[in-house]
């Protein structure tokens, strides 16, 4: 990881050399100077990923972006990613996250939902009742992704468990209430989310 973002950083500062020498010919010094400061706002500002969590259920993945007050927010569904993004309400803070996924999802039939708290996405799995031990494509470990252990239950051995919750939230969606409305991923039986036998998810 840490070579990849040295490479990044790399690449960034050659590019941003070239523009500079190409900038610093120009006639005029003053749009020259601007062009530059225009150049380096543009590769060097920095983008925080949003801190998000994530559990399995036997027709969907659920991502949880925990930022609050979101505004501007941007979710795009692709066969095999995932992107978010926003602004943070309290200081205007741009957060982008792009996700390749462990499988592929139906992009047309994934919902997303923002609240005050956060922004949910609810992932339709391409193959329904397929676990994914783990959200990402690669067995990387992301420090702004972690698993939500409180939502977290082996469904595996249930066969009765969420059928039709995923269309609970399409009915949600459509008359986009407020946080009471979001729809209830846990059966009666949420004590045995705590068993000690359960499969856990990696922690990547």
């Amino acid at each position: 990881m840490k070579i990849l973002l040295f490479k990044g950083a790399k690449c960034c500062t050659l590019i941003f050399i070239c523009l500079f020498n190409l900038i610093s010919k120009l006639s005029r010094p003053f749009i020259s100077c601007m062009s530059v400061t225009a150049c380096f706002l543009f590769f060097f500002v920095h983008r925080h990923p949003a801190t998000a969590k994530w559990y399995d259920r036997r027709d969907s993945v659920i991502i949880e972006f925990c930022v609050a007050d979101s505004k501007d927010v941007q979710v795009n569904f692709d066969k095999t990613k995932c992107g978010f993004s926003c602004l943070r309400g309290t200081d205007d803070v741009k957060h982008e996250n792009e996700i390749d996924l462990f499988e592929a999802i139906d992009e047309n039939e994934s919902k997303h939902k923002r609240t005050d708290r956060s922004v949910l996405c609810y992932l339709r799995k391409a193959q329904p009742g397929k676990a994914w031990p783990r959200l990402t494509k690669e067995k990387a470990k992301l420090t702004w992704l972690s698993v939500d252990f409180n939502n977290w239950k082996d469904w595996e051995d249930d066969s009765d468990e969420e059928i039709g919750n995923f269309d609970q939230f399409s009915d949600m969606m459509n008359n986009m209430g407020g946080e009471d409305d979001l729809p209830d991923l846990d059966s009666a039986d949420d004590e045995s989310a705590d068993s000690d036998d359960e499969k856990m998810p990696d922690l990547e």
